[in-house]
């Protein structure tokens, strides 16, 4: 599980590294772009989202 919650977030900071120019730009629709880059089946790609919006929710809650 380790490996593949680490693998999840390598491919979002890969994602965040050729988008993102400047602080303060993850909005809403910056993730529904980088959730349309994502290939495999809906489960997979369901894993890799909550994987994602859980470490973005804690991020947010922890100023």
């Amino acid at each position: 599980m380790f490996n593949s919650i680490y693998s999840d977030k390598k491919r979002f900071d890969a994602y965040l590294e050729a988008h993102i120019f400047s602080p303060g730009q993850i909005t809403e629709s910056f993730v529904n772009g980088w959730i349309g880059t994502i290939k495999g089946k809906s489960s997979s790609v369901g894993n890799e989202v909550i994987t994602i919006r859980q470490v973005l929710k804690f991020l947010a809650l922890s100023g």
